[in-house]
């Protein structure tokens, strides 16, 4: 087991915390030892989250993606770290291990394609190789569970009820009353998010983003508006990446989000535990693929793929309004020149009661052949409940707050995005299936990508097949012991 201290700063938000508790009967013991020095020390829960220091002198080794959040936002092995997050991270670790005698690790592979392989590697032989498993948001996930590589996560003593726990995600996640996979506030969520440039706003004196937002107005129909007049040709008669752009967007999943954004899902969990197709061809998914493609099909836009490096044409450029884009990836814009804004995708129109977002993050799981399970239950628990005095501030208030964005506004709307953000079981078990994927990407395949609307009849062409494949999985799931 390492033997490390936790940061001043986490250890006064801690000893508040500890005071409060102690306050109302709690039991508490100072001579715990805690890894805390002891001249700094003066009281200490015995048991955060309700889980009882122990000694395992066991190590518990995380197996992760080099994906999405995970490389940045999961983990710090220094202790002499300069900025709030990787401070937060390595604070989190130690007071875990500290209370249960164990040595956190983390194993990555290469790419999210390589997590499945790994888990079923170790399952296959029997081994306790990884105590728990990071996953992409839909890549393996579905393999894993119904080829038997899971436990049951009821199964282990957590209390999933609380509140560092994500209640609404698990709900989504649980099939036939068994759940293999889950989100708790360790788990950091991962929205899109349309990015703007607020000197195009003041050129075109156009309305205040922000301001559209907060009365509701913030809608497809006000984007496409906007972006009309913002679309300027730069004098050489040929429509490319060096022209100004009102929306620009990478191709593919990023168009995914406006089904959500639109209050619209893929499927949900019926009456007996199983998945089912909610998705279909009627008036709201119509509303939304004809604004879509009135958006970005009438010369508009600029969608960006291989062929033209994303630096030409997003927000850093100057030469677009609206830059679709990705909560994880504002980091990469810290040293743009472009003063620029954050706001959620836009409401389907103005009637939707809220602006929602699905979130891209991953998922996690514990492999079938772990051997103690007292353990894992234990530093999954805590992982998750200190994330929300730890990480989760660092998270939103530093990482995001005072370096991703340029003002208080933005803040505002990260909140939002954060807090409206919604879960689809079709999206994570059957996303990347032959004929579910073909609906998972409908406004990209049967709009973008065709530039015209052909959702109707690209919708009966995959029915009956996407409607076999959720039986297909529905069945699998009943099956496993």
């Amino acid at each position: 087991m390492k033997k490390r201290f936790v940061s001043a700063a986490l250890l006064t938000v801690i000893l508040t915390s500890f005071a409060s508790c102690a306050g109302d009967g709690t039991n508490v013991d100072t001579n715990v030892d805690t890894g805390l020095s002891e001249d700094t020390v003066k009281t200490v829960e015995n048991y955060p989250a309700g889980v009882e220091p122990q000694n395992y002198d066991l190590t518990f080794n995380i197996l992760y993606p080099n994906w999405g959040l995970y490389p940045n936002y999961f983990f710090a092995d220094d202790e002499n770290a300069s900025d709030a997050m990787s401070k937060a991270l390595y604070d989190r670790e130690i007071l875990v291990e500290e209370h249960l005698g164990v040595s956190i690790t983390n194993t990555q592979v290469a790419n999210h394609k390589e997590v499945q392989p790994a888990v079923q590697q170790m399952v296959m032989s029997g081994e306790d190789t990884y105590q728990l498993a990071l996953t992409h948001c839909i890549r393996g996930v579905s393999p894993m569970l119904t080829d038997g590589m899971l436990l049951d996560l009821e199964n282990l003593d957590m209390q999933l009820d609380e509140a560092w726990w994500n209640t609404d995600a698990l709900d989504a996640l649980r099939l036939n009353g068994k759940l293999y996979y889950a989100i708790s506030d360790y788990m950091l969520p991962d929205p899109n998010c349309i990015l703007f440039n607020k000197s195009l706003i003041e050129v075109y004196d156009l309305e205040d983003p922000y301001e559209l937002v907060r009365s509701g107005e913030w809608t497809l129909d006000k984007m496409t508006e906007m972006a009309e007049v913002a679309t300027t040709e730069n004098g050489d008669s040929v429509w490319d990446h060096n022209d100004t752009y009102g929306v620009t967007s990478g191709d593919g999943w990023f168009f995914s989000s406006f089904i959500y954004s639109s209050g619209l899902g893929l499927s949900e969990i019926d009456d007996e535990g199983s998945i089912e197709l909610i998705f279909k061809v009627d008036d709201r998914s119509t509303e939304l693929m004809e604004k879509l493609d009135k958006l970005f099909n009438s010369g508009n836009s600029y969608i960006y793929g291989d062929d033209v490096e994303p630096g030409s044409v997003d927000i850093s450029s100057g030469r677009c309004l609206f830059n679709v884009n990705t909560v994880n990836q504002l980091h990469t814009l810290r040293d743009s020149n472009v003063d620029f804004g954050i706001l959620p995708y836009p409401k389907l129109n103005k009637e939707q009661t809220g602006y929602f977002n699905n979130d891209w993050s991953g998922l996690m799981c514990v492999p079938s052949t772990v051997k103690n399970t007292e353990m894992i239950s234990d530093v999954i628990e805590l992982l998750s409940y200190y994330s929300d005095e730890t990480v989760i501030p660092a998270y939103f208030d530093l990482a995001l707050g005072n370096k991703m964005t340029r003002d208080d506004d933005s803040k505002e709307m990260l909140n939002i995005i954060f807090d409206n953000i919604v879960f689809d079981v079709g999206l994570n078990y059957l996303g990347f299936g032959e004929n579910m994927k073909a609906y998972f990407y409908a406004p990209y395949f049967s709009v973008i990508q065709t530039g015209q609307n052909t959702f109707a009849s690209y919708y009966a062409s995959y029915e009956q097949a996407a409607l076999a494949e959720i039986a297909e999985f529905n069945q699998a799931v009943k099956e496993l012991k």
